[in-house]
């Protein structure tokens, strides 16, 4: 016989409360605290997947051997084959981890009106001519997508430049505004049917590439031609030192047809001094402020000009292309 009388009050489920009630609780919990209702049950999963603004702003993928990190909006969730001795965050382990990291991203990235602020991929394999099971499943992911993810910022680094072409061609090119690359120094290569010059016209060729207006790229002459830099209207750049070859170079990509290029900006290892070896560019100028160098390169056939900006006892220069 029951001990429960039947006047006493059915207590209240969750599920028994109004659809859009659950919704709301749904859209004001944190972004792990999501990922967890989705596994629930079909309801609660339609109840996150239908949230009319996304809560991911930025989104990193760190692609190692044996292990996924992904950062949701600085929230670190860990995808390992086994509990990893030093972590931070949620930990997902078990023999299917790269299918429950690419369910969890299909959550955010699946959702065409997403923009996110910033995305970031990183990559490393212990076999770098191999690309690791990690890699080509979360790459295949988002080739998969019915849609390319939107994003204004991407920082790839990876030591492959096939690597940089396949995660750049699935991002939205009329959204993405600012790219950062690593690596282009490697000379190892998964898929290089061509020359290493034939791959790099073929990233410039990209609408990504081509679309975008901000670039960050360490060791920039090693690999690519200036004219590959000419779409871009501010580049900075992140060399060991730049002697009088780098400066003409420098130079090239603002004397390219049709470049767009107004502004280059080069960290160095080594700090500046005037009494350097180097042979600057065009004319004295007036200082900008003390203990710089200024100089002038009148482009030919222009009223326009560029002016180097050097800081003597500082490692960044600046060349900004002005007119008179």
């Amino acid at each position: 016989m029951s001990d429960v009388s039947p006047d006493t009050p059915k207590v209240k489920e969750f599920y028994d409360l109004p659809i859009e009630l659950i919704g709301e609780i749904v859209e004001k919990s944190e972004l792990r605290q999501q990922l967890i209702l989705r596994k629930v049950c079909k309801q609660l999963r339609d109840v996150v997947d239908e949230q009319k603004i996304s809560p991911y702003k930025t989104i990193d993928i760190s692609c190692e051997d044996t292990e996924i990190l992904c950062r949701y909006n600085y929230q670190d969730v860990v995808y390992a084959l086994r509990i990893p001795r030093d972590h931070n965050g949620k930990v997902v382990h078990g023999d299917d981890y790269i299918g429950v990291a690419c369910n969890d991203l299909n959550v955010a990235l699946g959702n065409p009106k997403l923009v996110l602020s910033h995305f970031r991929f990183f990559y490393r394999s212990y076999e770098e001519s191999v690309p690791s099971l990690e890699f080509q499943t979360l790459v295949s992911f988002l080739e998969s997508l019915s849609h390319k993810v939107s994003v204004r910022s991407v920082d790839i680094d990876a030591p492959e430049i096939d690597a940089t072409i396949r995660i750049l061609s699935c991002l939205n090119p009329k959204i993405l505004k600012t790219i950062e690359t690593h690596r282009f120094k490697m000379s190892s290569s998964w898929s290089l049917t061509g020359s290493i010059e034939e791959k790099l016209d073929e990233l410039a060729e990209m609408e990504q590439w081509k679309q975008a207006e901000e670039l960050c790229s360490p060791h920039p002459f090693s690999l690519f031609k200036p004219e590959h830099y000419a779409s871009f209207k501010r580049i900075n750049f992140k060399e060991f030192a730049y002697d009088s070859g780098a400066l003409e170079k420098y130079k090239s990509i603002f004397l390219a047809p049709s470049s767009k290029t107004i502004l280059i900006s080069i960290e160095r290892r080594d700090e500046f001094e005037v009494d350097e070896f180097v042979e600057l560019p065009g004319t004295p100028a007036a200082q900008i402020e003390p203990n710089s160098v200024v100089r002038h390169f009148d482009i030919p056939n222009s009223k326009g000009y560029l002016e180097y900006h050097f800081l003597i006892g500082m490692r960044e220069m600046t060349i900004t292309k002005k007119s008179r």
